[in-house]
């Protein structure tokens, strides 16, 4: 179907959109964690709700672990964006605007609440295993996304399953093998390390509005994989986490 040239003006170019968000985002955060605001009395606004009973770990040092988890995660979206993502669409400006809220104030709670002189870190234990999940869901979103993309730009004669109605693929390979959407559920793992190390209320409701606006997208893919192969086999799988949902 040809767009028509009111079409084609709407919304706004989504690398440009999503450029916006990622890297406002990572700047918000820097800047943030820079400029000193007040935070005496704030808590849990800031500060740690499972604060560690012991003084070997300093604040500054999981403060900065934070900041650089932050800005590598998006500054590999904001990467991925140009090289790795393909969008066949434009955002609407509602999208575009809401995004650019949404990553950017939490940036702004997220960078306050890690404030040196209210922040103390959790247990080390926590802390070990909140930066392992953190590691394995960046490799995992990689790993998949570079998948995805390369079932959407070669030849796909060698894949499992195309949907004879429109020509969609079904990736396979690592998680896809479990789910349809493994890096969703990479996100939501390097959303649950970064909150396992911080412990602040604002990691908590990122984590949160994570894991419900990817359930959420999970469904829709979902749906869409039924709507287009409707009588053709599908494989049976899992829409966001292995084995479970």
């Amino acid at each position: 179907m040809t767009l028509s040239s009111t079409e084609k003006m709407d919304g706004c170019n989504a690398v440009f959109a999503n450029t916006i968000s990622y890297i406002g985002c990572l700047v918000v955060f820097v800047v943030i964690f820079i400029v000193k605001l007040p935070a005496e009395g704030l808590f849990p606004l800031v500060g740690n709700m499972l604060e560690g009973n012991g003084k070997k770990i300093s604040p500054n040092a999981i403060r900065y672990i934070l900041l650089t988890a932050w800005c590598f995660h998006f500054l590999r979206r904001g990467i991925e964006v140009f090289f790795v993502h393909i969008y066949k669409r434009k955002m609407s400006w509602i999208e575009t605007l809401g995004g650019v809220i949404y990553y950017w104030c939490l940036a702004l709670f997220n960078s306050w609440a890690i404030e040196l002189y209210a922040y103390n870190p959790t247990y080390l234990p926590l802390i070990v295993i909140g930066i392992t999940l953190y590691i394995i869901g960046e490799i995992g979103n990689c790993f998949h996304h570079y998948k995805l993309r390369c079932f959407r730009t070669k030849n796909y004669e060698d894949s499992r399953m195309i949907s004879i109605k429109t020509g969609r693929v079904v990736p396979h390979g690592g998680l896809f093998e479990y789910i349809l959407c493994p890096h969703y559920f990479c996100e939501i793992l390097t959303w649950l390390g970064f909150f396992m190390v911080a412990w602040t209320l604002w990691s908590l409701l990122f984590l949160l509005c994570t894991i419900v606006t990817l359930v959420v997208y999970s469904n829709r893919k979902h749906e869409a994989y039924l709507n287009d192969f409707q009588n053709e086999s599908y494989p049976k799988r899992k829409r966001l986490i292995p084995f479970v949902f």
